[in-house]
This record gives structure tokens, sequence and C-alpha cells, in this order.
């Protein structure tokens, strides 16, 4: 419930992040969580979410090398018996990973500013349940929401701009009116200079 209730937040997209971050790992009861941004070559850590007694080896607002269990479009997960039979998978075990869960919240085409959440175990060994996976991955497809309706807003919001700005130097005067009422919606700078304050109630003269 209370991820769900993250959708009509209205705070900004990083602490948005952060309140996500905390509800799932502490859900998950893993020692350690992170939203990285990747980039070229290397990734910024956005949110960060550390149990008690577990200190992180990156810094939030920290600026780190790409690891390679990113550089996988899809989620990763690893538990600490698939890390027994092949150690060397994905490199994680040179961070002392014990087990890891990574999913892409949101994917560019050219991988840049891509954001991936990751949840690790390293201070105890983890085989990830299914019942974990699907909390998991649900949570993933809630946040994957919250990014693409606010992706659409913005879209909407700079196409708004646009045409506002089209239609103020339009070279006549332009107003939107409501049809069962007549009240004006939207006038505009020609229109504004022309009529001065008779639209400014709502209805023309």
């Amino acid at each position: 419930k209370n991820i769900l209730e993250l959708m009509d937040s209205g705070e900004g997209i990083e602490a948005v992040f952060q309140k996500w971050l905390n509800l799932v790992a502490d859900y998950l009861k893993v020692d350690g969580a992170d939203i990285f941004r990747l980039g070229d070559g290397n990734m910024d850590v956005v949110a960060q979410y550390n149990a008690p007694g577990y200190v992180s080896d990156f810094a939030l607002k920290s600026t780190v090398p790409l690891a390679d269990a990113f550089k996988n479009e899809g989620p990763v997960i690893l538990s600490s018996s698939s890390l027994d039979k092949q150690p060397g998978l994905y490199g994680v075990r040179k961070y002392d990973i014990l087990a890891l869960m990574s999913y892409p919240l949101l994917v560019r085409e050219n991988g840049e500013g891509t954001f991936i959440a990751c949840f690790v175990m390293k201070k105890h060994r983890r085989n990830w349940t299914m019942d974990e996976i699907k909390f998991a991955g649900d949570a993933v497809r809630i946040m994957q929401s919250i990014i693409r309706a606010r992706l659409m807003y913005g879209t909407i919001s700079r196409y708004s701009a646009s045409v506002t700005e089209i239609l103020d130097n339009v070279g006549c005067c332009v107003y939107l009116t409501q049809e069962s009422t007549g009240k004006v919606l939207f006038a505009n700078r020609m229109h504004t200079d022309t009529f001065g304050s008779d639209w400014q109630e709502g209805e023309l003269l």
C-alpha cells in the first residue's frame, strides 16, 4: 500500500526514488540497496539504503565505475548458491557481494540515463525465494509506472509551452473558450494586449 501511495506523490523524482527504495529494501531485509543512473562508462548513485550496521562501498551522490551486472538490459537475479557455482559471474565477487538482485527502472536506447535498482547481500548469504523475486518485480513495475507518468507529464508540459509560444507570436488574436459556458480558457498575447482586462474574468464582452 505504501508503495502504491507514491504514485500520487507530488515530490521530486529523487525523493520518490529514495522512499521507494527504503520501502522495498526494508521489506526484503537486504543489507544495502542503491538506485544508479548510468552514464558513459560510469554510474551515479541517486538513492541509497543501508541496513543498520551496513556501510555501502558507494557514497550517495557519488559517481562510480559501471558494474558489469548493469550492462545487461534485463533483471539480474543472483543467489548465493548460484555464485558458489559461478563465482566469477558478472564480477560481483570483487565487491564481496554474496547475493544480488538488479532491475532496470528506465532504459534509454543509448544506455545513458538508464536507471537501475540494485539490492545486495554482503554480510549474509541469501537464496532469493520466488515470493521475494515477485515482490521486487511488482514494486519495480510500480516505479516504472511512476517514471512513465512523470515523463508523459513533462512531455505534455513542454508541448503546451511550445504551443503557447507559437500562438503568442501569430499576428492575430487567438482565444479558446469552453463551448458549454463560453468561459475563456486561453487568450494569446495579442488578444490580451487588445482587450486588456475584459477577458480576465473569464468572459468576453
